[in-house]
């Protein structure tokens, strides 16, 4: 026998378990504790072949993924909201450092064109006379070929 200490009662021992070491009980009218078992809702689907289909339930199910899928697809993680400014930050860095590099370097750049103009000045006139244009030419068409 086992005692039920909230209401001081000796029941019968339970042999229908609902879960693992639980037992329900049903109390009847006369005050008789009945051990039951709830039966299985899809086991029982299957042998009526009854299929239930609760819509109430359904567009809830499918209100509320839809609620938080619009909730969570707005929060964007921190690449996708500021990625694309940071690149164009890190672009603009790099072409004014290159920027400051040529201007910085530009007199000596001036200089050396200076000094191949002059150069290809004399040679041109140790061949014989000409202009410039024509050297600068020939000398891109051997790169080129």
């Amino acid at each position: 026998m086992w005692l039920v200490k909230g209401i001081k009662k000796y029941i019968s021992p339970a042999t229908l378990q609902t879960a693992p070491n639980e037992f329900t009980h049903h109390e009847r009218e006369d005050g008789e504790w009945i051990n039951v078992e709830y039966p299985d809702v899809d086991e029982h689907m299957k042998t009526l072949k009854v299929k239930f289909v609760q819509q109430d339930m359904r567009s809830n199910r499918i209100a509320i993924a839809d609620i938080l899928e619009q909730r969570f697809k707005d929060q964007k993680s921190f690449w996708e909201k500021w990625g694309n400014m940071i690149m164009q930050l890190i672009f603009y860095l790099v072409v004014t450092m290159m920027m400051i590099v040529i201007f910085y370097q530009w007199s000596d750049i001036v200089d050396k064109v200076a000094g191949l103009v002059n150069q290809l000045k004399t040679t041109n006139a140790e061949c014989g006379g000409g202009s410039i244009i024509p050297a600068m030419i020939l000398m891109w068409i051997r790169r080129r070929g």
